[in-house]
């Protein structure tokens, strides 16, 4: 389930957004991250010792950005161990998420180079099953609160 061909960066104007898109040619494979591995597609890349630094960079049509990230928390597993299950079929997914992450770097974009403080949020999850027949898909969301605290929801998308 990787998603590593979009790059989205923006502000709080709409008309500041930036958007790339990495054609599926680019994806003749889905590189994984694990401990002192480079992943990347294209001119995206993310490479660290470990998951608990990592340097993300990416360049697209009017925008760069170079990132270090640098995590101030646990891995979060989602099911027993990180084996998620998806349906009562017996679909199921191995998925952990570090959503405490602390990030430091520049974007760069046409108007100049902007220097970014905050924090960020990574999913990993991978399978070799198919969704159950009555599946397609679900959408996720994730949240961080002043607080600290964090919520994720990913309800399955039934087919009608």
């Amino acid at each position: 389930m990787a998603n590593l061909n979009n790059i989205l960066s923006g502000g709080k104007r709409p008309d500041r957004f930036r958007y790339d898109f990495f054609p599926s040619s680019s994806l003749d494979f889905l590189p994984t991250v694990s401990i002192g591995s480079v992943a990347w597609i294209d001119a995206w890349q993310m490479e660290g010792d470990s998951l608990d630094r990592l340097q993300l960079s990416a360049t697209g049509n009017d925008f760069a950005y170079d990132i270090a990230m640098h995590a101030e928390g646990p891995l979060v597993f989602h099911g027993a161990g990180g084996y998620s299950v998806k349906s009562a079929k017996g679909q199921a997914s191995y998925y952990y998420s570090q959503p405490f992450f602390s990030v430091e770097g520049k974007i760069s974009l046409p108007e100049g180079e902007i220097r970014v403080r905050g924090t960020a949020w990574l999913d990993r999850e991978w399978s070799s099953q198919p969704l159950a027949d009555d599946q397609n898909g679900w959408d996720w969301f994730s949240l961080s609160f002043d607080t600290g605290e964090k919520l994720m929801g990913f309800p399955p998308a039934r087919c009608r």
